[in-house]
């Protein structure tokens, strides 16, 4: 996608992404957490507690950017942010291959509040 062409979502699906990042902000520390243990095996230069205290503090920045970008419906900041990201990433020693890998981990990590959150609205609503 082009920087600037507006929201990434809209509607139901930028609802249902707010709720999913309201999720990723209220369980951040968990996460991260939980995505550490894992990542400083798929990179282990991110073992070194400066690099994993940067990627914290840089993920904490990424957090309010992205609410800034839900609320005004610009994301050309968040995507200049991941570009950024990606590159202090690779300041790290982290590869791309190893920075998807830890993507996709933080995704994985995330599920069990999502699925917990889920559980709650059904049971709220039966």
């Amino acid at each position: 996608m082009p920087k600037g062409t507006g929201p990434w979502f809209q509607g139901a699906e930028l609802d249902a992404f707010s709720a999913y990042w309201a999720l990723l902000e209220a369980n951040y520390d968990a996460i991260v957490a939980s995505t550490l243990r894992e990542a400083v095996e798929i990179a282990p230069s991110l073992s070194k507690p400066a690099s994993a205290e940067r990627a914290r503090e840089d993920g904490t920045d990424v957090l309010k950017r992205v609410w800034h970008a839900i609320r005004e419906g610009d994301w050309t900041a968040i995507e200049e942010k991941w570009e950024a990201r990606g590159a202090a990433f690779a300041t790290l020693g982290v590869s791309i291959e190893e920075w998807s890998d830890i993507v996709l981990v933080t995704s994985r990590c995330s599920l069990p509040f999502v699925l917990d959150a889920q559980v709650a609205n059904w049971s709220a609503s039966a």
